[in-house]
This record gives C-alpha cells, structure tokens and sequence, in this order.
C-alpha cells in the first residue's frame, strides 16, 4: 500500500491498495475533501459544520445503481466540544452481510476544566435485539498535566524532565524506553 501527496499542499491525492486499485482523493477549495469513489461504486461523501469539521462521512453504493432510497454501509459522525476537540464519535455499520449484525458504536470523551481528559466511554449497541455493552476509563492527572493514571488500571511514572519512565500494571512494571517514547 502506497500513498501520494500534493508536493504545495501536502494533501493526500491518491492511496494505492494491495490489488493494485487506485483511490483518488480531491479537495474543494477550502481544503476540505470532496467525495471518494471506491472501485466498487461505493462513495464516501464529507458533511462538514460551518467552520469546517467534518460532522458525518456517509458511504453508500452509487445511485448509479439504486432507484430506491440508498442506505448507509458504514456511517460516521462527530460532535464537538466548544474548544474544538471531538466529544461524541458514532460508527453505525449495515446489517447486509459486511458484519456479524448491524452495529453502532458511541465512543465519547469528556474534559474538565483545563481541557484535559477526563473520562472516555464506550457503548456498543448491536442488531436488532439490542444487546448493549459498555466501557468507561477515568484519568487522573498530576498539576502538571501529566496522565498518572489512564483509566486501564495502570499507573505512569515520569522522571523529572517530564518523560514517561514506567507503567505498572498491577504487580508487572514495564519500564519505558526514552528513545520510543
């Protein structure tokens, strides 16, 4: 798999794939993207909010082929908090054979005060019957902003330049290569 770019803009204009197939990408003039066209007549359209985030990426089958209302295969979209960053993630996949049932999943992100991370939470809701499943992760901070703890049980440990030395996990400790990190 490759990937091309724009040499001005540095935007992505072309991924090729492992069959040799080829995904062009276009970009409108205010540098968002324009809809990609698989090989397999599938489009992925880009709705973006007013100030340019993208809300909901919709990929369906060309109309070419449908006379009838065209549903989603995969559909994702996005809320935002106020300071920009993404609060609400929602990947909704079809129930026509592509996956094990009809799926949507939430992932949601909360901040406290200084825009920090707060908590993470995942809901997965999946077919018809509704069989529901949850995760939620707390981080904890030190004053400086530095995750102590990443809501996975584990504990991070820094030195005092601020680099991470060591997770622990339990009784394991792993210590943290500085060059990896």
């Amino acid at each position: 798999m490759s990937k091309d770019y724009d040499g001005a803009a540095g935007q992505l204009t072309n991924i090729h794939d492992w069959l040799c197939e080829d995904f062009p990408y276009t970009w409108d003039e205010d540098g968002r993207a324009a809809p990609l066209s698989y090989p397999d007549d599938m489009v992925t359209t880009y709705d973006y909010h007013q100030v340019g985030r993208p809300i909901e990426l919709p990929t369906q089958l060309s109309d070419s082929y449908l006379a009838v209302p065209n549903p989603d295969y995969l559909n994702l979209s996005y809320t935002y908090a106020p300071q920009g960053t993404v609060e609400q993630e929602m990947v909704h996949r079809d129930d026509l054979g592509r996956s094990a049932s009809s799926a949507t999943t939430t992932s949601s992100v909360s901040f406290e005060s200084l825009d920090r991370v707060q908590q993470v939470g995942v809901e997965d809701l999946v077919g018809s019957v509704g069989t529901s499943t949850s995760s939620t992760w707390a981080f904890v901070h030190d004053d400086a902003g530095a995750v102590l703890q990443p809501g996975d049980g584990s504990t991070l440990a820094y030195d005092a330049a601020g680099s991470l030395t060591t997770r622990t996990q339990g009784s394991l400790l792993k210590e943290v290569d500085p060059w990896l990190t």
